[in-house]
């Protein structure tokens, strides 16, 4: 019987590659083994065998025993992983280790390079990438955000960034929200009515689904998605700090704000 993917998956997050992990857990099974059987339950090339063993013993996960044919004993799962894990841990501090380093001489270097004061678009795909610029974006807030969403993005993008919104509305940050009406509003956040008895959140509903999603930050810089999503995290996304388009923007946010049905919930 071969190892279970499931199983090599697991031991391929230790740092094994998936044919390391296939050997070791053939050898696991059987007490002890010779290279030929190991081979047959393994589901790893005849070729590749011998090699894989040597890895294996050069990371103290196998022994291999003087007999004719020559045999190979694993140890024991529980130490095995604890091997494992201990060299993960010893990498990431040296990986840790060197970022510092970088660090460090980035903040010590003389040469500064010019900034661009000219305006900016930028295209982030759906992501990693996505998510920091808002985060961003929300945290260097000094004083409003305007946002409109529709209800099954705000839910999810509201659970993501309500920390956030909670620290910069301490110091002063005053946000409003122009969302999709929800069938019910006791689904709302209960971060939500916290801000509101702060006041430091208005809320306002439109009965239509807004097309996409749109944050607004003092005026000065803007993030919106560019396809309509339930998740903003799964668009690409266009940030801008251009005059020109953020006084479209805003103007488009107040019109819809004038005309949106308040929360009196």
């Amino acid at each position: 019987m071969l190892p279970r993917e499931k199983d090599i998956e697991a031991l391929a997050a230790t740092g094994l590659t998936r044919t390391e992990a296939k050997v070791y857990l053939t050898c696991i099974r059987f007490e002890r083994a010779n290279a030929r059987t190991i081979w047959k339950n393994s589901g790893v090339s005849r070729q590749d065998i011998y090699r894989v063993l040597a890895e294996l013993q050069r990371k103290g996960l196998i022994e291999k025993i003087i007999a004719a044919p020559t045999e190979y004993r694993a140890l024991p799962l529980k130490d095995g992983l604890i091997v494992l894990l201990k060299r993960k841990a010893q990498e990431y501090s040296m990986v840790e280790e060197k970022i510092r380093e970088l660090l460090d001489r980035f903040k010590k270097d003389p040469e500064k390079k010019a900034t661009s004061n000219e305006p900016d678009f930028i295209w982030t795909e759906r992501g990693d990438a996505s998510g920091h610029r808002l985060h961003k974006l929300i945290e260097n807030t000094q004083t409003r955000i305007d946002l409109i969403d529709h209800w099954a993005s705000f839910q999810r993008g509201f659970a993501r960034c309500a920390e956030l919104f909670m620290e910069i509305s301490r110091r002063g940050v005053k946000l409003r929200f122009l969302i999709e009406k929800p069938e019910n509003p006791k689904l709302m956040p209960k971060q939500i009515q916290t801000l509101k008895k702060k006041g430091a959140l208005q809320i306002r509903f439109t009965y239509t689904r807004p097309p996409n999603t749109l944050t607004l930050a003092d005026g000065k810089e803007v993030f919106f998605t560019t396809i309509s999503t339930d998740d903003t995290a799964e668009s690409p996304n266009l940030w801008s700090n251009n005059p020109c388009l953020l006084a479209i923007l805003q103007e488009y946010f107040e019109l819809k704000w004038n005309n949106a049905i308040e929360d009196t919930t």
